[in-house]
């Protein structure tokens, strides 16, 4: 059951995670070869910073973006998107628990995430490491700040879940846990980059609060009615 249950969420977030590979795919082109014709954002109107990689230039700010987005589309798609197709009574009948259930979707969520989002910025460290690709220095702690940051996003992940199990009207005190997470993360965010010069014992804050935010969504989860 184990098996089954995974490759049932992996294959309701495949279509969300291969688009996160693309719009990943075409920024770390943007900043790895800026006259690509695969960088689609010479197409736009907009003057983007290219300059020391992960310290100076426009990846790091896009990245951040679509990580995020990437994060909040994947967290309500594993949710909401189970009530949408009144699919809830059906799970919950199997022979698993409510908590058994949704720490198989925490997990595959998390795990999809955390993997589509990583190579992106291995992919653009390995070229920036690399003698002979750009004119500035490079040292991997260079790159810490954004990687507290990645991980920081899996708070924006937890906190969509979370709102997608609340019950309640949307525009209601549902959405107050996305909200909460976003601002939580921009706080870590601002911390690693600006602050602490990406201390990596802001992870230990980022595990606490998501620990923190898994016992919330295990608690709802036991306590709604699916009905």
């Amino acid at each position: 059951m184990f098996r089954a249950m995974a490759l049932k969420e992996f294959r309701e977030i495949r279509g969300v995670a291969l688009a996160a590979m693309i719009i990943y795919g075409i920024i770390t082109i943007a900043a790895i070869d800026y006259r690509s014709p695969l960088n689609l954002f010479l197409y736009l109107p907009i003057n983007w910073r290219e300059g020391i990689p992960f310290v100076y230039d426009s990846f790091v700010g896009k990245f951040y973006f679509f990580a995020a987005l990437m994060a909040i589309i994947l967290g309500l798609w594993q949710t909401f998107g189970e009530s949408v197709r009144g699919t809830y009574p059906f799970l919950l009948h199997r022979p698993a628990s409510t908590s058994w259930l949704m720490g198989m979707k925490l997990l595959v969520g998390t795990v999809v995430y955390l993997v589509a989002s990583a190579i992106p910025l291995l992919i653009y460290g390995i070229w920036a490491a690399t003698p002979g690709n750009h004119a500035s220095p490079f040292e991997w702690s260079m790159t810490e700040p954004v990687w507290v940051s990645w991980s920081a996003m899996t708070i924006v992940y937890l906190g969509a879940f979370l709102t997608g199990i609340m019950p309640g009207r949307w525009y209601h005190a549902r959405f107050l846990p996305l909200a909460a997470s976003i601002l939580v993360m921009v706080g870590v965010a601002v911390l690693a980059n600006y602050v602490f010069a990406g201390a990596l014992w802001l992870c230990w804050i980022i595990l606490a609060v998501d620990i923190w935010i898994i016992i919330l969504i295990v608690f709802i989860a036991k306590s709604r009615d699916y009905t």
